[in-house]
């Protein structure tokens, strides 16, 4: 039995995002200097679960309105 591959996906980020990121990173790592490193991609994946989440709050609360 082979192993299912992930899909992989793409956020393509603007300069003033990428720079966000990085300074997110930084205080991340300045403040967990032992524990697991954190990633550009961890945190992006992290700030994408946030803005689905608020969409889909966004979208029930939009339908119970109707």
């Amino acid at each position: 039995m082979t192993k299912p591959q992930s899909k992989r996906h793409s956020i393509i980020l603007t300069p003033a995002q990428v720079e966000a990121l990085e300074a997110m990173l930084r205080e991340e790592r300045a403040k967990n200097p032992n524990s697991k490193k954190p990633t550009l991609h961890g945190i992006a994946r992290n700030m994408v679960n946030i803005g689905l989440r608020a969409a889909q709050q966004q979208h029930t609360m939009k339908g119970s309105a109707e």
